[in-house]
């Protein structure tokens, strides 16, 4: 009597493939570091596959670059799939293999959130930051993601193209972090396929049904919230850009407040207006009539 959990175990959700790609960590996280890029695919329901194909962005000069311009995007294409190979393969250098006992390719299924918040290290770095992830759901509803940095080949291993092997299409991507009170906070921040805000909500309710116990929240790529949180993770935000960022994020808080307090007063100017043209005192009753509550 599980129900949709045991029919979605059952279907294979849940299960995942972790890559452990250790050249990616070097050059993400620096060429002393022994830590790997955490490569991560997990399947999620089937009713995700009922949510619209969602196609690239037109007209922007990286989606003119990529499948706008003939020949010339044709090249581009054969080097993000050169990258997705790069990113999504397990290789590991061999003076490090003899040192590691640990496996370049890990398969498994998460049983709860607690499962999954150890295969993403409680979306912390080695210090203890904060971590921003990047991920698509491709149009087979694999769920794929791994962390992305403020460096720019960070930033380049992580693209969602990149994550979709160059491909036009997907149903959603994103970036996702851990916020203090352990909820994973998923939004809609792509520049190259431009997500809908309006399906997020969705998108967080199907990771929720996948993962037993997670709880998600969908935050908007213009959420003041979202830009507050990236400003502050030293990990996603290079320092020169944190002030400028958290300054427009309190702007933006400043913006919506005045626009809050100009809605309300408008919706209580509506409703005097409203009471004024229904009120009627005891002298405007119409006794004669046969319905006498009626104001005239």
């Amino acid at each position: 009597m599980c129900g949709a959990l045991c029919e979605d175990r059952a279907a294979g959700v849940g299960r995942y493939t972790l890559r452990h790609n250790l050249t990616g960590g070097k050059l993400i996280y620096g060429l002393h570091s022994g830590e790997a890029l955490d490569v991560i695919t997990v399947m999620l329901p089937e009713a995700l596959l009922a949510l619209p194909r969602l196609h690239y962005v037109r007209g922007i000069t990286k989606t003119k670059a990529l499948w706008e311009s003939g020949p010339a995007s044709a090249m581009v294409q054969g080097a993000i799939i050169a990258e997705h190979s790069a990113l999504y393969s397990s290789n590991r250098l061999h003076s490090m293999q003899l040192i590691s006992h640990e496996p370049s390719i890990v398969h498994g299924e998460i049983a709860d959130a607690k499962e999954f918040m150890r295969l993403i290290k409680n979306g912390r770095d080695a210090i203890g930051q904060v971590a921003f992830f990047t991920y698509v759901i491709d149009l087979n509803g694999r769920w794929c993601f791994c962390r992305t940095g403020c460096s720019k080949i960070g930033d380049v291993l992580s693209k969602h193209v990149v994550h979709n092997k160059g491909r036009r299409e997907l149903l959603y991507a994103g970036e996702f972090h851990i916020a203090k009170d352990g909820k994973l906070i998923v939004d809609n921040n792509s520049g190259t396929y431009g997500p809908s805000p309006v399906v997020l909500q969705r998108v967080a309710r199907v990771i929720e049904r996948a993962i037993p116990g997670l709880r998600v929240e969908g935050w908007e790529q213009d959420d003041p919230r979202l830009l507050r949180a990236i400003a502050k993770s030293p990990t996603r935000c290079p320092p020169k850009e944190r002030e400028e960022m958290l300054l427009r994020a309190s702007q933006m808080i400043i913006d919506r407040e005045e626009q809050d307090a100009h809605a309300a007063q408008a919706a209580i100017a509506a409703a005097a207006a409203f009471h004024d043209t229904r009120s009627c005192s005891w002298n405007s009753w119409n006794l004669s009539s046969s319905e006498p509550w009626i104001c005239q």
